[in-house]
C-alpha cells in the first residue's frame, strides 16, 4: 500500500536518476488487484521509471487490460524459450508475444537464453532484447564491478 511512497523515499536517498529504473512485475501481481496496480504503475511511469511484465505468458493478464497499461516492455517467461525448436507451438508464441509487443510499441525481452540455437532464432524473429545464461551467470555487485572494470580497460586499449 505503501509502495510509490517508499520507492519516493529510496529516490531521495540514493539520487538514483527515476528514468535510469525499470521495475519487473509478475502478471499474476498485476491481476491481484488490477486498479490499484495500474494506478501505482501510472504514478511510477509518470516520475520516468519504466515497467516491464515478468514472465509475460504465464499468468492471466487481459490482452484488452494489457494495451491500456503503462509498460514499456514484455519479457518472455523462460518457459517458452527453453522449448524453441522442440515444440512447434511454443515457436508460434514466441513469435506472437515479439510481434505483439512490436504492435504495442513496447520492448520484447526473452528470459532464460541458454542455448545458441535459441538466441538465433531470437535473432531471426527479431527480439531486440535477451537475457540469460548463454551470456552470463549472475553476478555478485564485486564481481559485476570487476566484469565492467575488465570491459571498460579492454574497449581503452
Amino acid at each position: 500500500k505503501n509502495f510509490f511512497n517508499h520507492v519516493l523515499k529510496v529516490l531521495g536517498e540514493t539520487g538514483i536518476p527515476y528514468d535510469s529504473l525499470e521495475f519487473e512485475i509478475t502478471e499474476t501481481a498485476l491481476m491481484t488487484n488490477p486498479e490499484e496496480s495500474e494506478e501505482i504503475l501510472r504514478k511510477l511511469q509518470h516520475l520516468g521509471i519504466k515497467i516491464a511484465i515478468d514472465d509475460f505468458g504465464t499468468g492471466y493478464s487481459s490482452l484488452n487490460r494489457l494495451k491500456s497499461l503503462p509498460i514499456s516492455s514484455l519479457k518472455i517467461d523462460k518457459s517458452f524459450i527453453q522449448d524453441i525448436g522442440t515444440q512447434n507451438n511454443n515457436d508460434l508464441i514466441v513469435k506472437s508475444i515479439i510481434a505483439l509487443a512490436r504492435e504495442l510499441h513496447l520492448q520484447a525481452i526473452a528470459e532464460g537464453v541458454e542455448e545458441k540455437s535459441q538466441l538465433n532464432f531470437l535473432i531471426k524473429e527479431d527480439c531486440p532484447e535477451a537475457q540469460g545464461y548463454l551470456f552470463n551467470y549472475p553476478l555478485t555487485k564485486d564481481d559485476m564491478k570487476r566484469v565492467f572494470l575488465e570491459a571498460k580497460t579492454n574497449h581503452t586499449d
